[in-house]
């Protein structure tokens, strides 16, 4: 990775679809969007609130080099994990999960891969965006130079969801994010400072 801090690279074959709606906080549960896919390439999971304005869409890019994390083109975070990247084989499948926590004053974005088909999943990035957050109401999925295959979709309340924290990062303070940097006991990872 680059010291850039712009897009690197950009999606292909973006469509966006009705039944690839959601609200991430329905019934007052956050969501995950749970999905295997098979790919030699890059893998791209997009979520958006506008779908035709690329300015308000969060995106994932999965390769064999490494996770990074945009919002519109502007690079939110990455990790290089070697455990956290594609598999980059068409013959084999992986199976990954992206969830979003929203509040009024925040997105958290979450990267992670399940084990198979279980609600139990590795967490190698979490992005606490407070900067004129994105509240996305679509997803969908996208590929780089190289054709995917995405299966198993499930949309799934974020408590279903088991997480342990991969790659340097640590249960926050109140036990709810994996975060790099957990923020001290007055913190609200969501908000900012709560209290004492």
């Amino acid at each position: 990775m680059t010291n850039a801090t712009t897009r690197l690279h950009t999606p292909c074959n973006v469509k966006w679809s009705n039944p690839f709606r959601f609200d991430p906080n329905d019934d007052k549960h956050d969501k995950c969007v749970h999905f295997t896919a098979f790919a030699r390439g890059t893998v791209y999971i997009v979520f958006s609130s506008i779908p035709t304005n690329k300015e308000t869409w969060y995106s994932i890019e999965i390769s064999t080099n490494g996770v990074v994390v945009y919002k519109g083109d502007k690079i939110l975070d990455y990790s290089l994990n070697r455990n956290a990247v594609s598999i980059g084989s068409s013959n084999l499948y992986q199976s990954y999960f992206a969830c979003l926590t929203e509040t009024t004053e925040s997105t958290v974005i979450e990267y992670g891969k399940t084990q198979a088909n279980t609600n139990f999943g590795d967490n190698y990035l979490t992005i606490i965006d407070r900067t004129n957050p994105i509240h996305a109401r679509f997803y969908t999925f996208a590929n780089g130079e190289d054709d995917i295959a995405i299966m198993d979709i499930k949309v799934m309340p974020r408590s279903g969801l088991v997480q342990e924290c991969k790659a340097g990062t640590v249960l926050d303070a109140a036990g709810h994010f994996c975060v790099r940097k957990p923020c001290h006991k007055a913190c609200d990872e969501l908000g900012g400072i709560t209290g004492d």
